[in-house]
């Protein structure tokens, strides 16, 4: 068995029934659950310390995920396609969040973005700290087209 599979296995062993691809992610003591993530081969995840994951899809293709130390994650869908999303701490996100085509979306500290809400980024969104943002939001960086 080569180190991949190793530290896949040992990902399968430690986090039960989430779905994995590519993910080499063993040194957090961050609870995963019933989530789905998929790394490729030049992107980087990287998870704080006591970060909730639930219920979510994180796929990762030539990019970065930061999520901060404190952070809950739940029932959302994180997709990075060629760019970077930086999650400050003791935020809770429970929406969409999509960049792309180098695009950056940068959340500050103690922030929530309620279910239902959409960011979308080709270019750049930057949420300060201490931000609430309701139900049913969508923020785009520019006109997207689906």
């Amino acid at each position: 068995m080569n180190d991949f599979s190793k530290r896949t296995f040992i990902f399968y062993f430690v986090f039960g029934k989430n779905k994995v691809k590519n993910c080499n992610i063993l040194n957090t003591k961050s609870p995963i659950k019933r989530s789905n993530i998929s790394i490729s081969k030049d992107s980087s995840l990287s998870i704080g310390e006591k970060v909730l994951i639930r219920n979510s899809n994180i796929n990762i293709d030539n990019g970065t995920l930061i999520i901060s130390d404190n952070c809950s994650i739940m029932n959302a869908n994180i997709t990075v396609n060629n760019g970077t999303i930086i999650i400050g701490e003791y935020c809770r996100i429970m929406c969409n969040l999509w960049v792309r085509f180098g695009g950056k979306i940068s959340i500050g500290k103690y922030t929530n973005i309620n279910n239902n809400s959409e960011l979308r980024s080709d270019e750049s969104i930057i949420i300060g700290d201490f931000t609430q943002i309701s139900y049913n939001v969508s923020l785009l960086s520019k006109e997207i087209t689906p």
